[in-house]
């Protein structure tokens, strides 16, 4: 028979061979959920940087959307506002022969400057987002 101690000997080495098996079973496992990590880390920063990307695009249709409404209504403050001029430019000149007619366009244009206020004040918030 051997010897106790090459039996221990023996003995040992079998445990030291399986703990160094088990110890290098973890470090793959480790490895494989640092790699798997990893690649959730990578998706997640690209899925950011399209949001970031997709964000930055809609902010930009909304302002391009605002300036257009902006434009729109200062037309058609413009187009209100040259048709008002017209009218008075009609009303100073016939001021000087029909005072019955003057006092009728008078009113009509006291209406179409009224309409004109709440029409602007209508599209106003719409150039504010509200």
């Amino acid at each position: 028979m051997f010897p106790a101690r090459i039996i221990k000997q023996v003995t040992s080495i079998k445990l030291l061979k399986q703990s160094l098996r088990r110890q290098r079973q973890a470090e793959d496992a480790r490895e494989a959920r640092d790699k798997f990590h990893n690649g959730l880390l990578k998706e997640s920063r690209l899925l950011l940087k399209g949001l970031r990307f997709f964000t930055h695009a809609t902010w930009a249709n909304q302002e391009q959307a605002g300036e257009k409404i902006g434009k729109e209504l200062q037309e058609d403050i413009t187009q209100m506002l040259l048709g008002l001029s017209a009218r008075l430019l009609a009303l100073r000149q016939e001021a000087r022969c029909h005072t019955r007619r003057l006092r009728e366009e008078i009113s009509s244009t006291q209406k179409l400057v009224t309409k004109s206020a709440s029409s602007v004040f209508r599209a106003t918030p719409a150039c504010w987002g509200k």
